[in-house]
């Protein structure tokens, strides 16, 4: 377990797992709205995730910490990785 360091902590695009209060999962990308390779300070990121509550709210959320190496895709919509991906995970 490391602990988080505030001090190095940095604007990225967050991947993560969440959990409605239904049992229904949804995998998310958290960005910028100007810059879909960028996004909020880790510190900063259960304030946001919390705080959605259209379409969805969440009760629990994993962070999935890939970085630079996650992409997105769904129906024709593509946010590609900014370095080589090791794993994928695919939801049909």
């Amino acid at each position: 377990d490391v602990p988080f360091n505030a001090s190095i902590d940095e604007n990225a695009r967050r991947s993560l797992i969440g959990q409605d209060s239904e049992n229904i999962y949804y995998l998310l990308m958290i960005t910028l709205k100007d810059d879909i390779y960028s996004g909020p300070l880790l510190s900063d990121l259960s304030n946001i995730v919390f705080s959605i509550n259209k379409p969805f709210s969440l009760n629990m959320a994993i962070n999935l910490d890939v970085g630079s190496a996650s992409t997105f895709y769904e129906d024709g919509f593509h946010i590609a990785e900014l370095s080589s991906i090791g794993s994928l995970i695919c939801i049909r």
